[in-house]
């Protein structure tokens, strides 16, 4: 089975209110993904920072997320 994580896990998990390494350790068996929405969503925020010092936190954390689960990709055909 595989898991979709929701921007608003992640946004907790940036914020340090939400420890993600001790929920994944839960499922092991189980693959992570995120959709291209979430992605999108995380790019936003980083862009929406205004002070240099939070933008550059949270654009490693965004990038680190980025690089450890895939994207699941939009299929209209099935729509």
């Amino acid at each position: 089975m595989a898991v979709l994580i929701d921007t608003s896990v992640l946004i907790e998990y940036e914020r340090r209110r939400l420890d993600l390494e001790r929920h994944l350790a839960q499922r092991r068996e189980e693959a992570f993904f995120l959709s291209l929405v979430t992605a999108s969503e995380l790019l936003h925020g980083v862009h929406r920072a205004t002070q240099s010092d939070v933008r550059a936190k949270c654009s490693a954390v965004v990038e680190a997320l980025l690089e450890r689960f895939p994207l699941l990709p939009i299929d209209l055909a099935t729509v």
